[in-house]
């Protein structure tokens, strides 16, 4: 979400600077695609770290197949599921920074499904993620 408000701010921001509508849309586009990258990955290694590091103290107090069975399998699944959301938005994010072409002439073409099945991943990504 904050990754989306941002976006919409740069592309204010450089729209009053008096660029063109395509540049505006693959800079902010672009923005909001390295913003999920970033913020995938964080979010990836802080769950990585906390799956490790509760499978480990789970096994000093329940033992080791205890742990593998309640702390191992609930918190991989939710890794897995946080990770997946996180590829939607990014995978959302560059088909968003891809529908806008640039043909050999210099004019620009719309790739209207990429845009609409972009514009589909990061809302689902983002909805799933905030609730």
């Amino acid at each position: 979400m904050v990754g989306l408000l941002i976006a919409v701010i740069f592309a204010a921001f450089l729209a009053v600077k008096g660029r063109t509508l395509q540049e505006t849309y693959l800079s902010s586009t672009n923005f909001l695609f390295w913003w999920y990258v970033i913020c995938g990955v964080a979010t990836f290694l802080f769950l990585s770290i906390g799956v490790v590091a509760g499978t480990a103290l789970a096994s000093l107090l329940m033992g080791p197949f205890a742990a593998l069975l309640g702390a191992g399998i609930a918190t991989v699944a939710i890794l897995a599921i946080v990770t997946m959301l996180s590829f939607l938005q990014m995978f959302g994010a560059y088909l968003l920074n891809t529908a806008l072409h640039q043909k050999v002439t210099g004019a620009y073409e719309w790739k209207v499904a990429r845009l609409v099945i972009g514009i589909a991943l990061v809302v689902v990504g983002t909805l799933k993620l905030s609730s």
